[in-house]
């Protein structure tokens, strides 16, 4: 299992007041706020990561997580 860290950068005006939606693999896993941080466990290996608010997402991001990484 390796660990896995978001940053949100505080932002004074866009979407201040909203929660973004974390995906991983397609799926929800966290919501980060303005400006906090969130960790999460997952298994080695290929992954894909993406935030989404609304109808609007982010591009998708592939990562290849080593364990212990």
């Amino acid at each position: 299992m390796t660990k896995v860290i978001i940053k949100r950068v505080k932002t004074k005006w866009q979407d201040r007041v909203r929660d973004y939606v974390i995906l991983l693999d397609g799926k929800e896993i966290k919501r980060i706020s303005n400006g906090s941080d969130v960790e999460f466990i997952v298994e080695p290996g290929k992954h894909t990561v993406q935030m989404k608010i609304d109808w609007c997402s982010s591009l998708k991001f592939d990562v290849d997580i080593a364990a212990g990484e």
